[in-house]
This record gives C-alpha cells, sequence and structure tokens, in this order.
C-alpha cells in the first residue's frame, strides 16, 4: 500500500513543525514520529478528516478541501489552534507544575554558598535565616566582587 495522500502528508508537516512551533512539552520529549495522525472522521465520509495529536490527546477536525489546498498552511493554522484555546499553554503550565513538584526544594542559603563571591558565608549561617540578612549579606559580596566579573551583565539582582 502507498497510504493516503490526505493523511501522511498532513501529518508530515505538522511533524515537521514539532521543533519549531509546538514542541514537546514531556521532559525528555524528543521529536515524536507518532505524535500526529491525520485520518477521515468517518468510514463513510471521505470530506470529513480529523488531526489528533496524541502527545496533547487532541482531535480536532479539518475539511478535506483544506487539505487539498496546497497553499494552506498547516503549522500555522496548528500553532493557532493550541494559541486560541490555550490547549498548548494549560498543557505545558500542568507538565511544568508537575516537574517542579518532583524536584527537591533548594534552600536559598545552601544555593548563595555556591556563588563564587559568597565563599565566605558562616558555616553557622541558619537555613531559615531572616531574608533581610541574607539580601544585605548578597549585596555586600556584589559590591566587593571585581568590577571585570559583571562585563556584559545585567546587573544587582536586588536594587
Amino acid at each position: 500500500m502507498f497510504g493516503s495522500p490526505l493523511e501522511d502528508i498532513p501529518a508530515q508537516l505538522l511533524k515537521d513543525g514539532i521543533k519549531s512551533s509546538y514542541p514537546s512539552i514531556e521532559i525528555n520529549g524528543d521529536f515524536s514520529e507518532f505524535r500526529f495522525v491525520v485520518e477521515c472522521a468517518t468510514s463513510t465520509s471521505f470530506e470529513d478528516y480529523v488531526v489528533r495529536d496524541f502527545e496533547l490527546k487532541l482531535s480536532i477536525p479539518i475539511a478535506r478541501s483544506t487539505l487539498m489546498n496546497p497553499e494552506y498552511n498547516l503549522v500555522g493554522w496548528y500553532c493557532d489552534y493550541l494559541e486560541e484555546n490555550l490547549h498548548y499553554y494549560s498543557q505545558y503550565e500542568v507538565a511544568t507544575a508537575e516537574l517542579l513538584d518532583s524536584l527537591p526544594a533548594i534552600n536559598a542559603l545552601d544555593l548563595a554558598r555556591e556563588l563564587p563571591f559568597m565563599d565566605e558565608l558562616p558555616e553557622d549561617a541558619e537555613s531559615n535565616q531572616d531574608e533581610e540578612d541574607l539580601k544585605s549579606s548578597f549585596t555586600k559580596r556584589l559590591d566587593d566582587f571585581p568590577q571585570e566579573y559583571w562585563f556584559g551583565t545585567m546587573g544587582y539582582v536586588y536594587p
């Protein structure tokens, strides 16, 4: 079998847009050969088709006449659909929240000790050190750090 051009070509176009227009929301989500399928919506009609995105769990109707139009921007249409209906963003937000929940909690004091200009932070400093004390210590260390380190950087984190 040669397949169906009205199914195979649109599916390939949608796959080609994954990296540039609607990347995977999965942590290890690389290019997926099987993310998209375009198929007839029913076995009785060849006028109605459906685009299935298995990663986002979407089934979107599309007309045969649209698929037949060689000038039609299928990737742009799909991006617009995702944006208008907030499908991509809402699922990306959920995936990000799940990722952040799975990461260990980061202690600000431990993070500060890893910075090159905070190596003199007292070892007996408490994890629940007052936030203002930590900001003050951080800002003081920034002022003492050599100016050539800051060339091309955005500037101070705290005003």
